[in-house]
């Protein structure tokens, strides 16, 4: 297998990886403060409706900016595109790191925002990467990585409550904005495809088609020409329909060489 061979299956699987890592890391924020909300009430003196309000912004900053992140990755070089890939865990993990050490509400509810505008980079991001990379392959791969959630409902609140009983939940806090940066290097080693080869692989689907449609429209021909002989027996007939549809085959390039002898299996 060469390596161009190889570089396309690992960049669809890395996608996946970062995509469950990611997903089990934003169920699992979520989780984690209300492992965590008596002691942030203590610490900040706020109340149910405050955390539940912050936690709310943290969600909503992942989805509001989305369109956005979609319109503009779209439309950038493929270097920009992973300025923006990488962008999205150094938000997230430095939006972590910020909110244990916030020292009141609104900077703590802030500090999730921004954690939440790199959730919906890096959502949006792999998402148009991996309909790029996997093609045919999409649904299976979105399906992979979307199991993150279960995970990180599960395990990362466990992770969460063992931090908090040894280091306090700004201990906590910041070991899971340093887990979630863990994630930098990974989105660093992804390869965007070049305008390029978007285009190539784009075109490539049109040409399926009309393949198909050819092939198709070859063997319609070749039944209708068996008709014609069955119906009136005339040979001369059939040579000369079999002779034009050989030269049609000769000029459509895209039909496979074996269909270029139908015209003769006709006559035979």
């Amino acid at each position: 297998m060469s390596t161009r061979e190889t570089s396309a299956y690992c960049q669809p699987a890395l996608l996946v990886a970062v995509m469950f890592i990611r997903s089990a890391f934003q169920m699992g924020v979520i989780k984690s403060v209300g492992v965590f909300l008596s002691n942030i009430q203590a610490s900040l003196g706020e109340s149910d409706t405050g955390i539940g309000v912050a936690l709310g912004l943290f969600s909503a900053c992942i989805s509001s900016p989305a369109p956005l992140v979609g319109y503009f990755y779209g439309r950038l070089p493929s270097f920009s595109r992973r300025m923006m890939l990488i962008a999205g865990p150094l938000l997230s993990s430095l939006g972590l790191v910020l909110a244990s050490l916030a020292v009141n509400y609104v900077q703590f509810s802030a500090s999730l925002g921004l954690s939440g505008v790199g959730f919906s980079f890096m959502l949006m991001c792999i998402l148009l990467e991996l309909s790029e990379q996997a093609r045919t392959h999409f649904g299976l791969f979105l399906s992979i990585g979307s199991t993150g959630f279960a995970a990180g409902m599960s395990v990362i609140p466990l992770l969460g409550e063992f931090l908090m009983n040894v280091y306090g939940w700004r201990g906590a806090m910041l070991i899971l904005g340093g887990l979630m940066g863990n994630l930098i290097p990974m989105i660093a080693a992804i390869r965007p495809k070049t305008a390029e080869a978007l285009k190539a692989s784009s075109e490539f689907p049109q040409r399926e088609i009309h393949t198909q449609q050819l092939k198709m429209k070859c063997y319609s021909n070749a039944l209708m020409i068996r008709q014609v002989i069955n119906a009136e027996g005339d040979r001369q007939t059939l040579e000369t329909l079999g002779l034009t549809l050989r030269t049609s085959f000769n000029r459509e390039t895209a039909i496979p060489y074996r269909l270029k002898v139908l015209g003769q299996w006709v006559c035979g």
